[in-house]
């Protein structure tokens, strides 16, 4: 799954979590470093579950999930001027 977001300088952002569904660990790619990066995982009712912030984040860091239970959620991706929200799934 990606996002891809067209800035006002008309560069695209491209976002992927993978893999989804996923058993344990969650990676989270993008072709943009970002000095700050807020990932938030809430589950179908919108409780919160886990935040997790990366300083400095590269191209890609990981979220392990293994303990979640099977089921859907939704993780919201916060960096500098963009914002996505994506579908995960838990097996």
């Amino acid at each position: 799954m990606s996002v891809e977001k067209q800035g006002e300088e008309q560069q695209s952002i491209k976002f992927e979590v993978y893999p989804n569904p996923s058993t344990g660990e969650l990676i989270l790619y993008s072709n943009e470093t970002f000095e700050l990066l807020t990932a938030t995982i809430f589950d179908v009712s919108g409780k919160l579950i886990q935040t997790k912030v990366f300083n400095d984040f590269g191209l890609a860091k990981s979220i392990n999930i293994e303990e979640y239970s099977t089921g859907l959620y939704f993780i919201k991706i916060k960096a500098n001027n963009f914002s996505a929200v994506k579908r995960i799934l838990k097996d």
